[in-house]
């Protein structure tokens, strides 16, 4: 009998031999690591190396579920893809919903590991348990919805759940992504690029597994509760409504929406992005809820664009059309369209062609660099030439295709032209201006796959709000700093120990693989639900529900930091270090209009907020490199053994 929650199988592929097995899901992985992100991390630190190439046959690639997915639990329905990254050359992963991360485990298996390259094009078929290679010849050169229904056609049902990549990631670019149930997007890290590496094109999945409940009667009462709590919200009505749109309007009039590649200050278009506000939007579109497994919320939108039918609601993409100076929402429509078609990752797409128009306005490239294109702010058809070039990788395309941080490295640009990849660790964290934003830069900046907005970014941060819920409003209090609450530019150490907080929420929710969404991370408004019941308290009782494990929200916030440990050791095993985490000088300067108008960070005061953060994880604030002492006390002292032993790397005294 399978363990509650887990299903307990490890599907094993070989594209190298063929070999296809099933092992067993050992004990030490589900009560250490729990799934999803947590046992990706742990296998990719075994299974890769500094040695390894990321688009080679030794790169090792997972794709993860985690023991809620697929229950009845709100938002069960995510699932995480984890490689070593091609864009950044150290841990990489994606994360995406829908109804591939359930249907895994309804087909038996929590976790994928492929290795190897086939020698022709193939996709993987996962029915109910029995499992084979099949050719895929046919499906190259195909984008990935065609794949999907090519794939469904031929199988013959519709039901089953493909997931697949476009020709952006047959052409190796390096910030190609994945796409399952033609919308989702486990986008980041280039890990589309892996998968086209291996020619493997698509994984599709059938199941009717049932998945063991070890209290079922429990398990409905929270989820009662939580559908109650979630009702207290003024987030939770504005979310289902409008979808991500929502907040973009108000980060505008905060300043943390960028314009102009960041040339400008955010918040200083406010009178351009009103017209396409969330709320205009939905008075001249006709829109259509769409919910993953699970989902209390339907925050995907479906529209209907002239020229181009049917389409997604891009969520708040739809407004970062500001990064070219370009505000156009059937444009933007198009623009995601054309990326999920491809199989690419949204932001930094925009990234590196908002790079790229500020290397061409300031004379760092010419038309004879970019095959004649005049690359300018504000000109929708350049981006979409862009789009098609770097997706096949034509031309300056090819240039492009490396991400913004390479690209810009070829063509000779000074880095803060490519500001977000400055401590990116080689990728971008999307259009997000944290300039005079100390926690937002903190935060952003010490995601352990490369800069991004999903891993420990505190609500509040996005100075989304006009007044913090009284829960943080006391924490402000208590540390001596309420003075601060509407002064983002100022560092001050409690700003690290909400960061550390929310990171424990957002990897608490990749390793049991549910949505953030109806986390407290996303509850830009205020969430009076998680006053008196916060989110590691909910995922510990759903756990326990589930699975039956002994586990509290001391022992689940003890597995996130064991689990960011692991990628803090596999990335510091890759040379990336304190230095890798600092933001490039753009967003040392002082902002010129918009509400933060003469506002900066302080430079000695965020290296100061660094320093605290690294000294609430018990790693050395000089080099931000875990101390022997932490990772022993985390049960990771075979890391601490490698790392000293095999690399050279000084931890500090044995305990």
């Amino acid at each position: 009998m399978s363990p509650c929650g887990w299903m307990g199988n490890i599907l094993r592929v070989n594209l190298s031999d063929g070999k296809i097995e099933q092992e067993p899901l050992r004990e030490e992985l589900r009560d250490n690591y729990i799934g999803g992100r947590g046992i990706n991390s742990r296998i990719l630190y075994s299974e890769t190396s500094p040695d390894t190439d990321p688009l080679g046959p030794e790169n090792t690639i997972i794709i993860g579920t985690g023991p809620v997915n697929g229950t009845l639990m709100p938002t069960s329905n995510r699932f995480t893809v984890s490689a070593k990254s091609p864009l950044t050359g150290i841990l990489g992963d994606a994360n995406a919903g829908g109804f591939f991360g359930p249907e895994l485990k309804y087909a038996g298996y929590d976790h994928i590991v492929i290795k190897g390259c086939a020698e022709k094009p193939m996709y993987l078929w996962i029915d109910d348990g029995r499992v084979e290679l099949k050719d895929a010849r046919h499906l190259w050169g195909k984008h990935t919805c065609e794949t999907e229904s090519l794939i469904k056609r031929e199988i013959g049902d519709k039901t089953i759940h493909v997931l697949s990549i476009g020709q952006a990631g047959e052409n190796l670019v390096k910030i190609a992504g994945i796409i399952n149930d033609e919308e989702h997007a486990a986008a980041r890290c280039g890990l589309g690029a892996v998968l086209g590496s291996k020619r493997l094109k698509a994984v599709a999945v059938r199941g009717s597994k049932t998945i063991n409940i070890a209290h079922p009667a429990r398990l409905i009462e929270l989820v009662d509760e939580m559908y109650k709590d979630y009702r207290k919200s003024a987030s939770y009505h504005w979310y289902t409504h409008y979808g991500g749109t929502v907040a973009i309007i108000d980060m505008c009039k905060a300043g943390s929406a960028p314009v102009k590649n960041y040339m400008k200050s955010g918040g200083t278009d406010l009178d351009r992005r009103l017209p396409i506000s969330h709320d205009r939007i939905f008075e001249t579109h006709t829109f259509k809820d769409v919910a993953c497994h699970a989902c209390p919320l339907a925050c995907d939108k479906w529209t209907y664009v002239e020229g181009l039918g049917r389409a997604k609601h891009p969520d708040g993409g739809s407004f970062h059309g500001a990064i070219w100076e370009i505000y156009d929402y059937p444009f933007m429509v198009e623009f995601n369209q054309l990326c999920d078609l491809y199989g690419m990752d949204l932001y930094s797409v925009q990234m590196v062609t908002a790079a790229a128009m500020e290397w061409y306005e300031k004379g760092v490239i010419t038309k004879q660099d970019t095959g004649g294109l005049e690359i300018r702010f504000g000109d929708k058809e350049v981006v979409k030439a862009l789009v098609h070039k770097i997706a096949k990788r034509e031309g300056f395309g090819d240039i492009l295709s490396e991400g913004s941080v390479r690209a810009g490295q070829i063509i000779g640009a000074d880095p803060d032209t490519t500001s977000t990849g400055g401590y990116g660790k080689g990728t971008d964290h999307g259009p997000i201006d944290c300039s005079a934003m100390a926690d937002l830069t903190l935060s952003l900046s010490v995601s352990t796959r490369g800069a991004g907005h999903l891993r420990a970014v505190a609500p509040m941060a996005w100075g989304v709000s006009d007044s913090l819920p009284p829960k943080w409003q006391k924490v402000y209090k208590e540390a001596g700093a309420e003075n601060l609450m509407d002064k983002p530019w100022i560092s001050h150490p409690v700003k690290a120990e909400i960061a550390t907080y929310f990171e424990s929420i957002c990897t608490s929710s990749d390793i049991l693989e549910m949505c953030k969404n109806t986390t407290e991370f996303y509850y830009f408004y205020g969430y009076e639900g998680r006053e008196k019941k916060d989110d590691l308290t909910w995922h510990a009782d759903f756990l326990r529900a589930v699975t039956g494990m002994n586990i509290d929200r001391e022992g689940l916030e003890l597995i996130t930091r064991r689990v960011l440990n692991i990628e803090k050791a596999y990335n510091v095993r890759e040379g990336k270090i304190r230095e890798h985490d600092m933001p490039t000088s753009r967003f040392y300067q002082k902002r010129k209009g918009g509400p933060l108008d003469g506002k900066g960070i302080d430079r000695e005061g965020l290296e100061k907020l660094f320093d605290h953060y690294y000294a609430i994880h018990g790693w050395d604030p000089t080099t931000s490199v875990p101390k022997r002492e932490t990772l022993e006390a985390l049960g990771l002292g075979f890391v601490a053994d490698e790392l000293e032993n095999k690399f050279g790397i000084n931890l500090g005294s044995r305990s």
